[in-house]
């Protein structure tokens, strides 16, 4: 659904000539933390004419929330809708990434991809040291049945899951950094840009980025991979 966060007020045509528009327009008594409207009416002839004009960018607030911006026009913008709008679809996004089972299932093609000698030695000293019984399957045939029979198990990087002791890492995968497009939220840009620096992600154009130091494990568990080798074997 769309949110309603920004209203043009005066379009740049005016020129110097906004501020003493404003001052001659507005509904004051909507307005909070500005009284130097005598400044502005003065024109830009008057000396306190841009110092009153730039107070009331930095300082002026309609009694509903509403702020201004000028960018060549000039905007009423409320800013507060947009942010809570944006952290909570990113925190949303964020949590699906570290978390879902979907979003762990995007990483599974991988462990196959990366294999080498290298994993299958690691393979053969877990399945010796946990006393697998092998049934006589080649490391080929072993590495096969890993691949088919890990999960993917969310943690993080500095604080991993507590895996039992029985448990192989297959692999682990940082997520780092996740995109997140912003445009189904339907905020217009004017409002977007206003607020890009306050929100809780990294914003460009209608896109946000964030940092996370949560990781995917490719795990493969001692009574999975047993059970596997049985079924193979056709016990």
């Amino acid at each position: 659904m769309a949110i309603k966060e920004s209203e043009l007020y005066a379009d740049s045509a005016r020129g110097i000539y906004i501020p003493q528009y404003v001052a001659e327009t507005i509904k004051r008594d909507r307005i909070k933390y500005f009284d130097s409207w005598a400044d502005l009416e003065a024109g830009p002839e008057s000396e306190s004419y841009w110092e009153a004009w730039d107070e009331f960018l930095s300082n002026a607030e309609t009694d509903c929330g509403g702020k201004f911006w000028q960018d060549g026009d000039l905007w009423i913008i409320w800013p507060d809708l947009a942010i809570e709008a944006v952290n909570e679809f990113c925190q949303a996004q964020l949590e699906y990434e570290e978390s879902h089972k979907d979003a762990g299932d995007n990483f599974s093609h991988m462990p196959a991809e990366s294999w080498t000698n290298t994993e299958d030695k690691m393979l053969a000293d877990w399945i010796e040291s946990e006393n697998i019984d092998a049934m006589g399957l080649d490391i080929d045939q072993l590495s096969d049945i890993a691949l088919d029979c890990f999960y993917m198990r969310s943690g993080h990087m500095f604080g991993p899951y507590h895996k039992q002791e029985s448990d192989l890492i297959l692999a682990a995968y940082p997520i780092q950094e996740i995109e997140i497009d912003l445009s189904c939220l339907g905020l217009d840009g004017i409002a977007l840009d206003y607020v890009s620096d306050s929100c809780d992600a990294y914003i460009k154009g209608e896109l946000a980025y964030m940092t996370t130091d949560a990781v995917w494990y490719a795990v493969l568990t001692k009574s999975a991979f047993q059970s596997a080798i049985k079924a193979i074997k056709g016990e």
